[in-house]
């Protein structure tokens, strides 16, 4: 385009165009799949970083695996109002850190013993996700889990062998999580 006069594309500007950009190069510009289309609709998304952090009071998960699952006691946890508040915003999506780089995880599974069934809490019944997903469906808003494959409490901070493993049997068995939460 033109932009020194704010016209018309001039006709180098045209030939250069036609020169980068065939029009039969324009037929194969990438359209969105009906899943990024889906995402791409929900305009705004709220995140919630709720973890072992939220009572450990440590930064970004770093301390938590040395902390007690026991520590994790969300007696006043009100996932409606986290909801009520993201509509409140104009969300569409709201996505939970479900399981962070501490290891902790906030929805009911075998596959760890570092989860919401070892804290206690509701007599170890307790499943955050639950709870999450059963609030945003009932107001109509798409819920939405974040999964760390990074832990913290490994030497290298990198994904280990046994966690791909771990990782690897949950997709498998279609874990616990996708069998309860998905729609």
């Amino acid at each position: 385009i033109n932009a020194e006069y704010g016209g018309p594309p001039d006709l180098m500007t045209l030939s250069l165009l036609l020169l980068l950009f065939p029009l039969g190069a324009l037929a194969a510009i990438p359209v969105p799949s009906a899943e990024q289309l889906a995402y791409q609709n929900h305009e705004l998304s709220m995140f919630m970083h709720f973890s072992m952090c939220t009572y450990a009071g440590c930064e970004q998960d770093t301390a938590c695996r040395t902390n007690p699952a026991t520590l994790f006691d969300p007696e006043a946890l009100n996932t409606d109002q986290w909801v009520a508040t993201a509509k409140a915003l104009g969300a569409k999506q709201i996505c939970l850190t479900a399981h962070h780089s501490g290891g902790f995880a906030l929805w009911q599974t075998n596959l760890t013993n570092y989860s919401v069934a070892a804290s206690g809490w509701r007599g170890g019944l307790g499943d955050v996700v639950k709870d999450f997903t059963d609030s945003c469906r009932s107001a109509g808003i798409s819920p939405c889990l974040y999964l760390s494959l990074i832990h913290i409490s490994e030497p290298t901070r990198l994904l280990s062998i046994s966690y791909a493993v771990f990782c690897l049997k949950k997709k498998k068995k279609k874990s616990s999580i996708n069998q309860k939460f998905s729609r």
